[in-house]
């Protein structure tokens, strides 16, 4: 009864698995490094049956980031792509929504609860200052997409803290700081004005999915992308980055 155990430490993850054939049974067993893990058992129809679904499973573990104990990351895991940005040059500000501009972020991967903690915690650290209000308002979460408002930070006396390219610029620095720790894949601004300058990226964004009570239809024509999916799940906020959130309020 020869066991496969893996481990993924990338983007802040701190995971085992394990899987092993007995008869027509295969068994795994998975959680976090230094735990007991839980463990679950499929019986297949044959073992040959079992040892052709571990395989398929150790494929899957492997596409991931997951590698053997003994293996070197870079032997096994790629590199996913760098973050590409998009609408981060308009003119101006979208009319009417100085404190509500949505912005959509798409990871590479179905992030964890400690991973979506880790990103509170990176982006309103580096939004403490400068042109770009954090967002005050809960963030929705879809498979590896999320969701955000934030708009333009103004002092006391009610004059903005700088222009809007300034403001994006502020958050394409914290998003690249997220990315060294989970890889992020496309910051999208959706607020667009009619006369938006482009974007510095020859792609269009990838379609998102259909935000509850938000109609982005004027932006996916602006941008090229067609009609957005319908999640298999509704888009909801998530208790580990709002617990973060929370505190920076």
């Amino acid at each position: 009864m020869a066991r496969t155990r893996l481990t993924c430490t990338e983007g802040g993850s701190n995971k085992f698995w394990e899987g092993w054939v007995e008869g027509n049974t295969l068994s795994v067993r998975f959680g976090k490094i230094g735990t007991d893990g839980q463990t679950k058992l499929k019986k297949l129809a044959s073992p040959t049956t079992a040892r052709a679904e571990l395989a398929k499973v150790l494929a899957e573990k492997r596409k991931k980031g997951y590698i053997g104990e003994r293996e070197s990351p870079t032997k096994n895991a790629k590199k996913p792509a760098g973050m590409a940005t998009f609408g981060l040059t308009p003119d101006d500000w979208y009319e009417g929504a100085n404190r509500g501009h949505p912005f959509e972020v798409r990871f590479h991967d179905v992030l964890t609860a400690e991973q979506k903690a880790l990103v509170a915690q990176i982006v309103y650290t580096k939004l403490k200052t400068g042109p770009l209000n954090p967002p005050d308002t809960a963030w929705l979460w879809c498979g590896e997409w999320t969701l955000f408002f934030c708009g333009q930070r103004w002092d006391d006396a009610e004059d903005n803290v700088g222009d809007f390219h300034e403001a994006c610029s502020l958050l394409r620095k914290a998003f690249e700081a997220v990315s060294k720790k989970v890889p992020v894949a496309e910051l999208v601004f959706l607020g667009l004005r009619e006369a938006q300058s482009g974007t510095n990226d020859d792609r269009t964004p990838t379609a998102g999915p259909r935000w509850p009570r938000h109609d982005f239809s004027r932006v996916d024509a602006i941008y090229g992308t067609g009609k957005r999916f319908k999640p298999k799940s509704a888009p909801k906020s998530d208790p580990a980055f709002e617990k973060v959130r929370a505190r920076f309020d």
